[in-house]
């Protein structure tokens, strides 16, 4: 029995044998190049060896995978010429600034004039309100608007530019006459500066101890002046006043006289205010607001009484001459 099998043993060993070595075969020949990416190729010997298998079984010899393209040749000429070319020089050093050059070849003397205008309208708001009667007006126009109780009407826009105005229809002749007695004179070239400084300060001074004398508020002047330091104690008059002491006391005085006029326009809006909160309390309007109804009540009264005139007419008439 055993002699009756063995050759069925080793036709089937040798049939195992043969499909192990086309399997290998197609592996090492085919799969290569399908998956080029993964499975590294064969080398030339290993399918050499292979190619009798595949063709065994009837199946074409698998290729060898190409080799990898050789890389190309460099041209080293242009790198010698890089190499062989000389370093770039070093760009040469900036010049040092020079606070000089920015005058171009002009003199101090031609910037001068241009300094003192700038420095000028930098100070000019301060000489509005220090020198002119420009905080009184502006004071009484924002105390009869809030008197009005209209808050925004008249606007910021208008109260200023109306108390603008007014100032300078009050100090146009104080103003003229500091010009013709110091500006004009300096610009002829018969007086020095500080000459003409005194001259034309006087004028000005004269006026804001008009005002301090009439609001009777010397006092305030004394005040100042004691508190001055390196000033004279005691003043003949206002010319011998310093104006680092007449500048502060004309000021709180213009304050004083502008809030004086104030209360006296506000009295009839304080009655009107009162009368319509008591109407308004007896006849059981509790929630009904006071000032709804006392607005139209006040705009109609000024209005009927031409409040504005009567308030540009006082203003102007309160201020002394010079």
């Amino acid at each position: 029995m055993k002699d009756l099998l063995r050759p069925a043993i080793t036709r089937g060993s040798q049939g195992r044998r043969r499909r192990i070595l086309i399997l290998a075969g197609i592996w090492s020949g085919i799969f290569p190049g399908i998956f080029p990416g993964i499975c590294p190729a064969a080398d030339d010997g290993q399918a050499a060896a292979n190619a009798p298998a595949a063709v065994a079984a009837g199946l074409p010899a698998a290729e060898p995978a190409p080799s990898p393209p050789e890389p190309a040749a460099v041209d080293a000429a242009p790198l010698q010429a890089v190499v062989a070319a000389p370093p770039a020089s070093d760009p040469p050093p900036a010049a040092a600034w020079n606070p000089a050059s920015l005058l171009e070849g002009r003199s101090l003397a031609s910037l001068l004039p241009s300094a003192v205008v700038f420095g000028a309208a930098t100070l000019a708001p301060a000489v509005l309100l220090m020198t002119t009667c420009f905080v009184r007006i502006s004071v009484v126009l924002g105390l009869v608007r809030q008197g009005l109780g209209a808050a925004q009407v008249p606007g910021n826009q208008v109260v200023a530019s109306l108390a603008i105005f007014l100032s300078a229809l009050v100090m146009w002749p104080v103003w003229t006459k500091a010009w013709d007695e110091g500006v004009a004179p300096y610009r002829a070239g018969s007086l020095a500066a500080e000459e003409a400084f005194e001259r034309g300060s006087l004028p000005i001074r004269r006026w804001m101890a008009a005002q301090i004398e009439q609001a009777g508020n010397r006092d305030t002047m004394l005040l100042f002046l004691a508190r001055h330091p390196g000033g004279p104690q005691q003043a003949a008059t206002y010319d011998d006043v310093p104006v680092e002491a007449l500048l502060p006391a004309f000021l709180v005085s213009e304050l004083d006289v502008a809030f004086a006029i104030g209360f006296r326009l506000l009295l009839p809006f304080l009655v009107l205010d009162i009368l319509v909160a008591a109407l308004a309390a007896s006849t059981g309007l509790v929630m009904l607001p006071p000032t709804l109804v006392s607005l139209p009540l006040k705009l109609l009264v000024f209005v009927a009484a031409d409040g504005w005139t009567l308030v540009v007419r006082g203003l102007l008439d309160g201020f002394a001459p010079c």
